[in-house]
């Protein structure tokens, strides 16, 4: 319940602060897709389906609201995503992913930010594709898959956060967030997929060498709930450089050492947390490539896990129409807890797009997913689809 009082506060100080100013810039967006093609839609070891290609067909509708005042931000925007696959009623989805931020400027020194995430489907997939987004994720992610074992995620995270500007150079960093994971149609067996609860509190201090580099020195303390089995708790203290080699190349390093406990066990082991995040720009195209290592936190099955994942988007025009998006990820496992084995998975997406006019685009692309968690939830996932995209990033303008 904490979890959506969080949201709904996020959602109320919204609405608040959108009255507060006397002039505020609205901006409406819109989006619809129509995608058709084929697809396995997984290939389990415990189901497999009675042919190996379906087709299906999609509907992707999508509304994305903004509005900018003098000191303040705000950002709202729904997708809905409903599939039907020919000859298999029960692979017909109907999911949701829904999202809010707030951000206001106090002033020179203060800056807060409050968000809130809602996701309802079997994977982020389809999700990514449309939103164009992949490489590594703007967030925190569980990285299994529930499509796998039949079930779909329903997922809530609540965010607060500030940064204090001391003077020209330093500041102080504080971020508090929640996140609830429940599986529904879950008839796996117990243990395996458990409903659990993530929180995390983070705390540094940064310092600006100049207007374009910066190093920061933060304590992180994350703890998963996983109910029946208790709790297991992360701390790590990190320290990161933020570089900026020109206007169109970045990186992002840090690393540090970590501290993971297990209340139901009382057992205490140490790991280290790193990660490389490269961001480079040349003409219209942009490359984003990413390495992380977790030592103990959770992938959305039933224990801490050790995760190593990597990550690579690019986005370039092709020719003078044509442009197209690619991204792949993936990631090693090693759960902490002896009952479930070590998994990993890849993940792959292609999409080139043509711009029939100004709003309306044509896109073809296919997508290929290989998860190994040992059986029953080893998956093999393939697409391959056209669509017919609109899109309207600026529907509406009005300044009130």
């Amino acid at each position: 319940m904490v979890y959506f009082r969080l949201l709904a506060f996020c959602l109320l100080l919204t609405a608040a602060a959108a009255t507060a100013e006397a002039q505020r810039r609205f901006i409406v967006g819109n989006s619809y897709d129509f995608a058709f093609g084929g697809t396995n839609q997984g290939t389990f070891s415990s189901a497999v389906l009675e042919r190996d290609i379906v087709p299906f067909y999609g509907f992707y509708p999508a509304v994305d609201v903004r509005a900018t005042g003098s000191t303040t931000q705000i950002n709202l925007y729904y997708m809905a995503l409903a599939e039907r696959y020919g000859g298999e009623q029960s692979l017909n989805t109907l999911s949701h992913s829904a999202r809010a931020g707030f951000t206001a400027s106090l002033g020179r020194a203060l800056k807060l930010r409050f968000g809130g995430s809602f996701l309802n489907a079997p994977d982020y997939t389809t999700v990514d594709v449309l939103q164009g987004s992949g490489g590594a994720p703007d967030s925190f992610r569980f990285v299994f898959q529930p499509s796998s074992a039949r079930s779909t995620r329903r997922t809530f995270r609540g965010t607060v956060a500030a940064e204090i500007n001391m003077n020209y150079r330093s500041y102080i960093i504080a971020e508090a967030s929640a996140m609830s994971l429940r599986y529904l149609n879950n008839d796996q067996p117990l243990g395996l997929l458990l409903d659990q609860t993530r929180s995390e509190l983070t705390a540094g201090y940064g310092y600006r060498l100049n207007p374009y580099d910066s190093v920061d020195v933060q304590y992180g303390f994350i703890q998963n709930d996983y109910r029946r089995f208790g709790t297991g708790t992360t701390q790590a203290a990190v320290v990161g450089l933020t570089r900026s080699f020109s206007p169109y190349l970045q990186m992002r390093v840090e690393g540090g050492p970590a501290f993971i406990s297990f209340d139901q066990t009382g057992e205490t082991t140490y790991g280290y947390v790193a990660s490389v995040e490269v961001r480079r720009t040349i003409r219209s195209s942009r490359l984003t490539a990413s390495y992380y290592h977790s030592p103990g936190d959770s992938s959305g099955l039933s224990s801490l896990s050790e995760l190593h994942t990597v990550g690579l988007s690019i986005f370039s025009p092709l020719g003078s129409k044509f442009s197209v998006a690619a991204s792949a990820a993936g990631f090693i496992g090693r759960s902490e807890a002896s009952s479930l084995n070590d998994y990993h998975g890849i993940y792959g997406s292609l999409d080139l797009s043509y711009p029939v006019s100004r709003y309306f685009f044509l896109t073809w692309g296919g997508s290929y997913r290989r998860n190994s968690y040992g059986n029953p939830l080893d998956q093999e996932f393939k697409r391959v689809y056209m669509s017919v995209r609109f899109r309207a990033p600026e529907l509406w303008r009005a300044e009130l």
